[in-house]
């Protein structure tokens, strides 16, 4: 597993309801990248903003709890971290509840497949920026804050 540093994307809301990606659509206009940096440079950050870290999961338990360990190490200090378990059968779920607290909700869902789960965790997000975690994978800790 390497660190992660891809793009973080902004969820635009109409009427407060989080457009979400289905069956593995590409993104709509609805989405774009944020480039932090340049934001900070023209003098308009949004350091206050919080960065919801999605994290989908199918049978990932020899990997899972040290990649909520990472989100959780993030620098960026707005954040929630929203873990989906999808039917996993194996102990994923079991392993994901050990971190839920008031940053990390964990949800479980019939096994219904990787959009599924993307659209559960997209639905539950709480943030402006949107930051997506496969669950095999870490994210440097300074990801969010760098972009």
């Amino acid at each position: 597993m390497s660190p992660q540093h891809d793009s973080l994307h902004t969820v635009r809301r109409a009427s407060g309801h989080v457009h979400a990606l289905c069956c593995g659509s590409a993104p709509s206009k609805k989405k774009r990248t944020l480039n932090l940096l340049d934001q900070f440079v023209s003098g308009d950050a949004h350091m206050a903003e919080l960065v919801s870290i999605l994290i989908p999961a199918y049978n990932a338990e020899p990997w899972i709890g040290e990649t909520i360990r990472s989100a959780l190490a993030q620098t960026w200090a707005k954040k929630e971290i929203i873990v989906v378990d999808d039917g996993s059968r194996d102990i994923t779920l079991a392993v994901a509840k050990r971190y839920e607290s008031n940053l990390v909700k964990v949800i479980s869902q019939d096994n219904r497949g990787a959009s599924s789960a993307r659209n559960s965790a997209l639905e539950h997000a709480q943030g402006e920026y949107i930051q997506w975690l496969d669950a095999d994978d870490l994210l440097a800790v300074d990801k969010i804050s760098k972009q």
